[in-house]
Order: structure tokens, then sequence, then C-alpha cells
């Protein structure tokens, strides 16, 4: 299902043992899962960060964005507990600017280019 949403965002494949054992699932109000996300705890500073979001393909904007934002109230809780301080959310600018409006998230405006991709070959989803 997430690799669905990743190729119908045009999102690059992550394989499974690339993502951290925190994952955050959002269900709507049927149980249909519509946006999931992890976090990243670093292990020397208390610092961790939000990365790979991706909503269920055919959500609006705002759908889209408060189940972003419950996913992030969900993973700051989960980070305030483990004794983090501070979280760094990579997210598209359309959502970004939701997240600064409602969970009070600063975002960075400089053009970064996040490499990804230290492997050659071909990287296949499997969940």
């Amino acid at each position: 299902m997430i690799c669905g949403w990743w190729d119908a965002h045009r999102h690059p494949v992550v394989p499974k043992e690339f993502l951290p054992n925190t994952g955050i699932m959002v269900l709507d109000a049927d149980n249909i899962e519509i946006c999931a996300l992890w976090i990243y705890f670093d292990n020397s500073t208390p610092v961790c960060f939000t990365e790979r979001a991706v909503t269920r393909p055919g959500l609006s904007v705002k759908e889209a964005g408060d189940a972003l934002c419950f996913g992030v109230r969900t993973g700051i809780e989960v980070a305030i507990s483990a004794g983090y301080v501070l979280m760094a959310l990579r997210i598209p600018m359309a959502m970004a600017r939701y997240a600064k409006a409602h969970l009070g998230f600063h975002f960075d405006e400089r053009e970064i280019a996040n490499m990804s991709r230290l492997l050659t070959e071909e990287i296949a989803c499997h969940f």
C-alpha cells in the first residue's frame, strides 16, 4: 500500500530495511489508512527527524494536512516520552506551510538538495 502511495506521488521508493522502527500510520474515522510517517531518533543528541511522510492519493490538501498534523502530533508525544527535545520535519513545501500554521514548526526556505541514494542498483519495494 505505501509503495503504491509513493509511486502515485512520484516519491522514491524507500526499502523497508531503511526505515526506522518508529512508524506512525494515521487512520480515518472508517479505519482506512490515510497517512504514514517515520521518526528517526539520533543516538547521540536529543534530536529526532520525521521523514518519509506520505498520504493516500486522492485526499484533499486539507485532509492530507489534517492527517499529517495528527501523525506529527503523535510523533511529538512519542519523542517527548523518549526524552527528545527537538524534532526536524522534512515534508513537501505545501505541507510545510500547513505544519507551520497548525503545529508551530519553523521552516528553512533555503534551497537544499537532499541526497538519498548511495547505491546504484535499482531498489525494489518489499512490504
